[in-house]
């Protein structure tokens, strides 16, 4: 009977281990990530149980207790009670979690989705910068659904953001969250939603419109431009040196700058009576985050616009961000 304290430890071991492997077999990121904190406290539990069962075999077993061997029984069978119980709660976190991350994940996508199709709706704001981009740049603006859009717009991955532009072969991919983009809004400065909104997909679509300018077209390798990168960068030869440059900190800040600059000018020309609020807002919130996100510290641009004449047409919106990023005094 001595051994079955050393017993008892070697189940919690054989049992944590075939729990855990379970778990990564499912092939569940979710369940895997939430499988380390279930295997701490079944690991826990298990060499405390095993301790306290130990400490209560030999008390049972002290010369000094009558009828050891019937006390020894009924304290096992209570042991072997608290054991069963332990292991079926620490076996049932993981499986609360993965029920509670799974409902979680249902309702945001569901909330997305009924976010995606109120953006088709005809007189949205994205059917209205859909129809200026085809009109004035013959650029076809293309809204994610929620297979394709959801993780990059909610889950806290490397990809994310509230809202991202992708330049695709013959069209701008737009991947949006309205109502995290709504939680961006700086405080301090109080804007629409709806036109805030607009304002962040006007900044969208002008890194398609930088972009795509300088990339060469179908399959071919020879760069057309060089404009949307940093003339900080060190210069470019071809496609595999432009893809190289246009992940560079100083570059990511130049595109930044141009995208803000053309969505305050879009904002300015399509929006008048928001547009100054708006400015303020976006240099408040880019001031707010420039520590966090100093690849995005484009208060500077901001700033210097005012010193800008407001562009004259939507048509020559491009070429007014354009001279505003490089004119303006800033690194």
């Amino acid at each position: 009977m001595h051994i079955i304290p050393l017993l008892a430890l070697l189940a919690s071991i054989i049992i944590l281990t075939a729990w855990s492997m379970f778990c990564f077999s499912l092939e569940n990121d979710l369940l895997q990530n939430i499988t380390s904190p279930s295997a701490v406290c079944l690991t826990s539990l298990s060499f405390g149980l095993s301790a306290y069962w130990l400490h209560i075999y030999l008390s049972v077993r002290s010369p000094k207790r009558i009828d050891a061997d019937a006390r020894l029984n009924d304290w096992f069978s209570y042991w072997l009670k608290i054991m069963v119980l332990s292991y079926l709660i620490c076996m049932m976190i993981p499986l609360i979690c993965l029920l509670s991350i799974d409902l979680g994940r249902r309702y945001s996508q569901h909330i997305y989705t009924r976010e995606h199709l109120a953006l088709l709706e005809p007189q949205s704001g994205f059917r209205q910068l859909q129809g200026f981009a085809m009109q004035h740049y013959g650029l076809y603006l293309h809204l994610a659904d929620t297979e394709h859009g959801w993780a990059l717009n909610t889950l806290n991955i490397n990809a994310y953001a509230p809202a991202s532009a992708y330049t695709e072969a013959g069209y701008c991919r737009f991947s949006l969250s309205p109502s995290r983009i709504y939680n961006l809004r700086p405080r301090t400065h109080p804007v629409r939603q709806q036109q805030w909104l607009q304002l962040i997909m006007a900044h969208e679509m002008a890194h398609c419109l930088d972009r795509s300018r300088d990339l060469p077209l179908g399959t071919a390798v020879k760069l057309r431009g060089q404009a949307s990168l940093s003339p900080n960068t060190t210069p470019v030869k071809d496609i595999a040196d432009f893809i190289i440059a246009e992940h560079r900190a100083e570059t990511v800040r130049w595109r930044e700058a141009f995208a803000d600059l053309y969505a305050l000018g879009y904002m300015q020309l399509n929006f008048p009576s928001q547009a100054l609020a708006l400015t303020a807002a976006l240099k408040a919130y880019r001031l707010e985050r420039q520590r966090a996100e100093p690849q995005h510290a484009t208060g500077c641009w901001i700033e210097a616009m005012s010193n800008v004449p407001s562009p004259s047409s939507n048509t020559d919106l491009v070429q007014w961000a354009d001279e505003a990023r490089s004119n303006a005094d800033c690194g």
